[in-house]
């Protein structure tokens, strides 16, 4: 069993989505569509595929040029990075499938399984591990939950009487969720050489959430090139059936972590959301201590009250 990789260029195939630069709309389609299953090579230069005299208007912006046909019904974005930069491709065993790398390295898995969560609490309160400090403090802990596990736990608090909510996540590692029927289930990416362990000491000249970002990205433009389906590890203790097919058609597939917690802002307005990066092992730098102290500050709620 080994990891391979390899820098050479992939074939993509077009959904809709082909690169473009200043030239001008060319090859003719009778339809008005790009042909979704066109081969292109990302060492050459392509055009989009609609029909001249359909094409209404071109909306050109620094995020994501747009065509839209003559009938308002069909609507092409233009990526012009998709098919230049040098994906890398592996597989964790000779009998696995080989397929893109987030980062060029890692492999996404799934952030929990079932034999991690030791206190059994992720179907009464909606995340592993959930659990509370010894004494009165309304100070609680928890594993990764998915989005509806993460609205479950906060019905719980609300029940118990706890009305305003101040969360902290402390991964330092990026987390991504995919979506999943009706939920967003997060995931992880992780070395080959230990699938089970997350990811740290990770360069700091990038932050958590940039990363995330990156990552989300990478996921999009693998699906694009592979029929919208990505692979990732759910069973990384047997591998049965594994890897998975994931789908993803666009970047809404994918969330980021500030996505999945802070848009309950909008239904809990005494509901707050941080990210407080720790490290994995050892003890948290000053520069943790400050952020952390910051945001007792302008909380002022979190503090002890004492009667006077």
């Amino acid at each position: 069993m080994g990891t391979t990789a390899s820098a050479a260029p992939q074939t993509a195939s077009s959904s809709g989505s082909v690169s473009s630069s200043a030239a001008p709309l060319e090859s003719i389609h009778g339809n008005g569509m790009a042909d979704s299953r066109q081969s292109l090579s990302m060492s050459s230069f392509q055009t989009v595929n609609i029909h001249n005299n359909k094409a209404k208007s071109i909306i050109t912006n620094k995020v994501a040029p747009v065509v839209i046909t003559y009938n308002c019904r069909q609507e092409f974005q233009i990526h012009d990075d998709l098919h230049k930069t040098n994906y890398k491709v592996g597989r964790i065993s000779d009998s696995m499938p080989e397929h893109y790398m987030v980062q060029g390295e890692f492999f996404m898995v799934q952030d929990v399984y079932s034999k991690a969560d030791v206190l059994n609490t992720t179907g009464s309160y909606g995340a592993p591990n959930f659990r509370q400090v010894k004494g009165s403090y309304p100070l609680f802990g928890m594993g990764q939950p998915s989005l509806n596990g993460f609205k479950q736990v906060l019905q719980k608090l609300q029940s118990q009487g706890h009305e305003e909510v101040y969360f902290f996540c402390v991964r330092e590692e990026p987390v991504v969720f995919l979506h999943q029927e009706d939920n967003f289930v997060p995931y992880t990416p992780r070395r080959r050489e230990n699938l089970h362990e997350n990811l740290h000491d990770l360069d700091k000249k990038e932050t958590v959430e940039g990363l995330e970002l990156t990552i989300r990205k990478e996921l999009h433009d693998f699906a694009q090139l592979n029929e919208n389906v990505f692979y990732v590890y759910n069973d990384i203790e047997h591998f049965k059936d594994e890897p998975q097919k994931m789908t993803i058609t666009c970047e809404e597939d994918v969330r980021v972590t500030e996505e999945v917690y802070k848009r309950l802002l909008f239904t809990m307005p005494l509901y707050r959301y941080h990210r407080l990066p720790l490290p994995m092992e050892g003890a948290p730098l000053e520069r943790d201590f400050d952020a952390f102290i910051n945001i007792l500050r302008e909380s002022p709620n979190l503090s002890l009250r004492r009667d006077v």
